[in-house]
């Protein structure tokens, strides 16, 4: 959609000259502030009236917007939203030349392309979450090779291709690709109002899974749905909020941002982390666990409390799935040697609707 967006804007200034990185972010929230499936619905019309027939596969780039997602979803039955990832060293050893090697300004276009705290702004996590398969782009390649990376990557993208388009054979998922999908799974039960987060811990090469955990208040206690119709730290702000007796009203908001910062911390959540409960569940059964083949599957990078706890053990790898990680929590994993992951290939969204279609294929072909 960003070709879409360019000739949106220019026909909008009348201007042939090329915008930049800003202005189209901004023209494009307005677009999406009026209808926030417009560039999704421009998308498809331009689609539907070069293809008339249907007889291709269209890739469709620069999806920024959850809306723009679900539209998609909506009318495209065959839609696969891939994800691709890099890590943000590899993404800024990629584009500092266009940045004339301001990490700042590169850091500031990161962070407002991830998480625009509106409705109809720039969110492309919260869409990567949505991602039916995910794509590992960590691969850094020198200039001078730069044909080979994209050949391996085309390869990559290729395979996946006939993975969804494919009726004719049996493909199996991957192991990485089923230890997420019931990673995912283990997340469900949390009854946390956030975010529900999972992790398993599998030891040896069959892959054996050990033990599970997912976030939540400790055995026993009432979730706070149930105690506080609504996150614990939530009401403590509310009640803060309440009960101030400040009366100068730019004094009073200064001190209840102040308070409202401090009870962000993870001090404050009644929860305990999902690799927390893994490991407490091991510890509880006991075991012969040898830690230093063994891997914790998470469904979000671990904080910098729960990363001290993985390190500690000395599981030696971790494969994450949202990939937005502390840069604390990084550093204690690197000097412990703890090897950091990301997922790729089929997510949970689509685990069953990829994999469950070939068998069901298989089947009727032979009634």
């Amino acid at each position: 959609m960003s070709e879409l967006l360019r000739d949106l804007y220019k026909q909008k200034s009348k201007t042939d000259v090329e915008p930049n990185r800003s202005q189209l972010q901004d023209f494009g929230n307005i677009l999406r502030q009026k209808k926030p499936s417009f560039l999704a619905e421009e998308a498809l019309k331009h689609i539907k009236k070069v293809d008339k027939k249907s007889e291709y596969n269209w890739v469709i780039d620069s999806i920024r917007n959850p809306f723009e997602v679900q539209f998609f979803r909506k009318n495209l039955v065959n839609f696969y939203l891939v994800g691709v990832y890099a890590d943000v060293d590899i993404r800024w050893q990629r584009v500092e030349n266009k940045y004339s090697k301001d990490r700042t300004a590169f850091q500031r276009d990161q962070e407002r392309d991830q998480v625009e705290d509106i409705p109809y702004g720039q969110r492309t996590r919260d869409c990567f979450l949505k991602s039916d398969i995910i794509l590992n782009n960590n691969r850094y390649i020198p200039d001078d090779e730069d044909k080979k990376n994209e050949d391996f990557f085309k390869t990559k993208i290729h395979n996946y291709i006939n993975l969804v388009t494919s009726d004719s054979r049996l493909i199996s998922p991957t192991e990485m690709e089923t230890h997420m999908a019931l990673t995912y799974a283990i997340s469900q039960k949390s009854k946390c109002l956030k975010r529900k987060v999972g992790a398993i811990l599998v030891e040896g090469e069959l892959g054996n899974v050990v033990c599970a955990g997912f976030n939540e208040v400790p055995y026993s206690s009432d979730p706070c749905i149930e105690k506080h119709n609504r996150c614990y730290r939530d009401k403590l702000k509310e009640d803060i909020e309440a009960s101030s007796d400040i009366e100068d009203v730019t004094i009073r908001r200064n001190e209840y941002r102040k308070i409202w910062n401090e009870i962000k911390l993870l001090d404050y959540c009644r929860s305990l982390h999902a690799e927390e409960n893994a490991i407490l569940a091991l510890s509880k059964l006991g075991s012969n666990v040898n830690f230093h083949n063994t891997i914790m599957y998470i469904t979000a990078f671990p904080c910098n409390l729960c990363s001290k706890k993985i390190a500690q053990l000395g599981i030696r790898k971790i494969i994450y799935f949202e990939p937005y990680p502390m840069k604390e929590a990084v550093v204690i994993l690197n000097e412990h040697g703890v090897v950091q992951e990301p997922f790729e290939g089929v997510t949970f969204r689509s685990y069953f609707r990829i994999y469950e279609r070939e068998v069901e294929n298989e089947n009727l072909s032979k009634m």
